[in-house]
C-alpha cells in the first residue's frame, strides 16, 4: 500500500473577509482554520504538502515540524483581477482581444470543483 500525500491549499488571501490575516489564520471555536485541516491530514496520511502564499510565515507557524511548504507566488485569481481592470481601459483591439483569450484560457483551466461526501470524525480516525 502507498502513502498517503495529503495537499492542503492555504494560499488564499482573505480580501472579502476584509482581513490584512490571510484567511486560513482566522479563528473557529479559538482555534486558526488551517488547525483542522492539519489535524485531519495528520490523522490520515504520512505526507502534507502546505501550499502557501508569499509572506505566509504566519501560516507556516501555525503548521509546526513535518509540514513540506510550497509557496505560490501568484495566483490565477490575482491574474484574472488584474486583465479584467485592464481590458475595458485597453484602446488597442488586438492587446483588448489577446487579454480576453488569456483570461478565457485561464477560466477553461481552472477545474471545476466536484462535489465531495463530508467528512466525518470517524472518517479522521486511522483503522487499528
Amino acid at each position: 500500500m502507498h502513502a498517503l500525500t495529503t495537499v492542503i491549499l492555504a494560499a488564499g488571501e482573505g480580501k472579502r473577509m476584509r482581513s490584512r490575516q490571510p484567511k486560513v489564520l482566522h479563528e473557529l471555536c479559538g482555534r486558526p482554520l488551517i488547525s483542522y485541516s492539519l489535524r485531519l491530514a495528520r490523522a490520515v496520511g504520512e505526507r502534507i504538502v502546505l501550499v502557501v502564499g508569499p509572506d505566509a510565515d504566519a501560516v507556516r507557524a501555525v503548521a509546526g515540524d513535518g509540514v513540506a511548504i510550497v509557496e505560490q507566488r501568484e495566483t490565477l485569481n490575482a491574474e484574472l483581477r488584474e486583465i479584467r481592470k485592464t481590458l475595458g481601459r485597453q484602446p488597442d483591439f488586438e492587446k483588448r482581444r489577446q487579454l480576453q483569450e488569456r483570461h478565457d484560457a485561464i477560466v477553461q483551466s481552472m477545474p471545476a470543483l466536484p462535489d465531495s461526501p463530508e467528512l466525518s470524525a470517524q472518517d479522521a480516525t486511522p483503522e487499528a
